[in-house]
């Protein structure tokens, strides 16, 4: 969701009402609000960092978290089906990862079961917190941060700094992170809580599937850090794919 798409400017309301709801006390300091990362067609996106110590010791253990949430109760079903679809293929490791959270504030805390890494509904004190606002929380998704932007940013960064072209060595790593995201789609391992993300290789036993992402372009592709035990990233950050909102299957042999 990648801002240079759109010529409107983000939800200043429902930003407010994030950063609000995060900072709210009853949290107890356990979430700190890091703003907005950008806005699309029907979300937008936040980053928020999650304490699991004292959080009044910044060094103390801590991980952030992209949320996506619903730009309008119209939107919510785009969302609802991108849950959907990122949880059919994110068993990939070139696919985003959905991030699970314990005591989430978006659930009834003893009600959902941890497997349920979205948030089918609207549940009971959230609705109060919500309304004193004049704003719902809806649906939420919740990712893995990816720390080095775009693939456009990447390139628009490359020429604002007049650097040399890249050489080939980094474009066919690039292309092969590609590959291995569309075999992510073509044999689908679905995400599993808390499991390990697992290189893509196709099943040669097994006729491709239909599923596609209808909006591939390179603001949907993200780049990550570098592996040091993975031989294919150990210099080379890994892409990934995000936004799975759009829906169509691939005709047969198309």
């Amino acid at each position: 969701m990648a801002n240079q798409l759109f010529n409107f400017g983000p939800p200043v309301a429902q930003v407010n009402a994030l950063q609000w709801f995060f900072e709210d006390t009853r949290w107890q300091g356990r979430f700190e609000w890091l703003g907005l990362v950008g806005h699309g067609a029907y979300g937008v996106c936040v980053r928020v960092r999650q304490h699991f110590a004292d959080p009044a010791n910044p060094q103390g253990p801590a991980r952030d978290f992209i949320l996506k949430q619903a730009n309008s109760t119209a939107h919510e079903p785009n969302l609802r089906r991108e849950m959907m679809r990122l949880g059919r293929v994110a068993g990939g490791m070139h696919i985003v990862r959905p991030i699970l959270l314990e005591r989430s504030p978006f659930y009834d805390f003893d009600a959902v079961p941890a497997h349920q890494f979205i948030h089918p509904s609207r549940k009971g004190h959230l609705r109060g917190l919500w309304h004193k606002k004049g704003f719902m929380l809806g649906p939420a998704l919740l990712m893995e941060p990816l720390e080095n932007g775009t693939l456009y940013q990447f390139f628009e960064k490359r020429q604002a700094h007049n650097l040399p072209l890249l050489p080939n060595r980094l474009l066919w790593r690039f292309f092969l992170c590609l590959v291995r995201a569309c075999i992510a789609m073509a044999y689908p391992r679905p995400f599993q809580d808390q499991a390990v993300q697992s290189l893509e290789i196709p099943n040669f036993e097994q006729e491709p599937g239909d599923f596609t992402h209808t909006d591939l372009h390179g603001g949907n592709v993200l780049l990550g850090d570098t592996n040091v035990f993975m031989q294919e990233h150990q210099i080379t950050p890994i892409l990934k794919l995000i936004d799975f909102g759009a829906w169509l299957n691939a005709a047969q042999n198309n």
